[in-house]
Formats: C-alpha cells, structure tokens, sequence
C-alpha cells in the first residue's frame, strides 16, 4: 500500500489518551491498532484490530485489518499509521517491528509503558528498506 502522507502525525487528546488505555488494557500482550485521518496527518480516528500473537509481538488479524481499513474507506478518511505497543520496551522498532513495517507503507506509532514511573511514552517512525526516520507526534492543540 503507498499513500502519500504528511511526515508528521497529529494527534487529538483523545486519540492520545486512548492509544494508552488499548496498550494498558491489553498489557501484557501488545495492542494494535489503525489510525487514520488527513493527507496532512491530523489524525481524526482510531480503529483498535485484534492481536493474534500470543505473548511478545503482534499478528494483526487480516479479517480486522480488513474492516478497519474499510472502515477509513467509507468515512474518506485516509490510514495514516499503524500503532502497537511495547509493554515493557522502549518505543523503539525492533528488527520484527521493521520487517511487518515494510509491507505496509504507513509510519509506524510505538507505545511504551515503561518506565511505569515516568508515564507512557511515544515515538513514530516511517521505515524504509534503507533507513529508519522519526517522524514528529505532535498533540493538537
């Protein structure tokens, strides 16, 4: 899938907000999820899909993904990023994180829970055969 997109995603309180209660409530497993929104990367919804990978890592089941991208589809609402969690990890894309990220050209959102002291933590990324880009998360205001 290529859809070009802004090299930023915009987030509202409530998408924030409800990226990290999905990751809290699926802890320990890592949560999944679609968001989408405007070509210039206000994002607007969020679609949680079902995870079928049982313990670290995730499988997005196709049936969901399916729904959820036809779900943007119908709202003329364009899928802008995929997000998942990392319970107990950084929000840092790991090797298995990056090879999923290729398939689908959309910047990848990774939560982290930890450190439980500090509060959650977000961090995007737009990964490319040749590099890795962090893209800016900005909160509307």
């Amino acid at each position: 899938m290529s859809i070009p997109v802004a090299d930023r995603i915009v987030l509202t309180d409530e998408l924030y907000l409800g990226m990290i209660e999905h990751a809290r409530r699926e802890a320990p497993a890592e949560a999944v999820g679609v968001l989408g929104g405007s070509r210039e990367g206000e994002a607007t919804k969020r679609i949680e899909l079902t995870n079928l990978a049982f313990g670290d890592g995730f499988f997005v089941d196709p049936y969901s993904q399916f729904r959820a991208f036809k779900t943007l589809q119908e709202k003329e609402l364009l899928p802008l990023a995929i997000y998942h969690s990392h319970p107990h990890g950084p929000p840092d894309p790991s090797g298995v994180d990056a090879y999923f990220a290729l398939r689908l050209n959309l910047i990848q959102i990774i939560v982290s829970l930890r450190p439980k002291s500090a509060g959650p933590s977000m961090r995007a990324f737009r990964i490319r055969p040749e590099r890795l880009q962090e893209i800016p998360l900005l909160r509307a205001t």
